[in-house]
């Protein structure tokens, strides 16, 4: 029940609307794009992880990825944590009191924030999938072009990831090459 609660959450967030354009909370730091905001996201981690070995190497990486983005093309822009897991959800009694930690959020692709989820909820804790699902089925449909989505932002979100933690925690890498991938095989099979 406690996962339920926290995909309704999530999908009641994002059903909050307040800018047609893609922009942090308060309005600023905007990009035209999805496909924009992908591409400066690649750019910043593939600028740390150049001396990072990954099969087939990161040209193949950044195209890939940023190809499925590129698929997704214009959203309509939803508020998004960006940053929604377990340690930024306050518990009490068993049920949610409040999220927290909001410094990321952005109006964006609401798909986005599956990245983390996957890694840090679904990965972790597999029970959670179906009944988070459930939850945000709630305010949301989840058809196969919100799956297109989510495949997307969970190969931008490994990428991305990969060159935070190649910068400052590099133990972290191989999970991240592994995690990517991992991504790259299921993307073929997507063909």
């Amino acid at each position: 029940s406690f996962s339920e609660e926290m995909g309704s959450l999530l999908g009641r967030l994002h059903a909050a609307t307040g800018s047609d354009r893609l922009t942090d909370a308060l309005g600023g730091r905007e990009v035209p794009s999805v496909a924009e905001e992908a591409r400066n996201g690649l750019d910043e981690a593939l600028g740390t992880l150049a001396d990072v070995r990954i099969d087939g190497g990161w040209t193949r990486v950044r195209e890939r990825v940023q190809k499925r983005v590129e698929d997704i093309g214009a959203v309509r822009p939803v508020l998004t944590h960006r940053d929604f897991y377990l340690d930024n959800v306050l518990v009490s009694g068993g049920s949610v009191r409040a999220v927290l930690d909001f410094e990321h959020a952005r109006f964006s692709d609401q798909y986005s924030e599956f990245g983390k989820i996957s890694e840090l909820l679904f990965d972790w804790y597999p029970e959670t999938r179906g009944p988070f699902l459930d939850g945000y089925r709630r305010w949301h449909e989840v058809d196969d072009a919100a799956w297109a989505r989510i495949h997307a932002h969970c190969g931008l979100y490994n990428v991305v990831m990969c060159g935070y933690f190649a910068r400052w925690e590099p133990e972290l890498v191989p999970e991240y090459t592994a995690r990517i991938e991992r991504w790259l095989r299921e993307d073929e099979r997507r063909g």
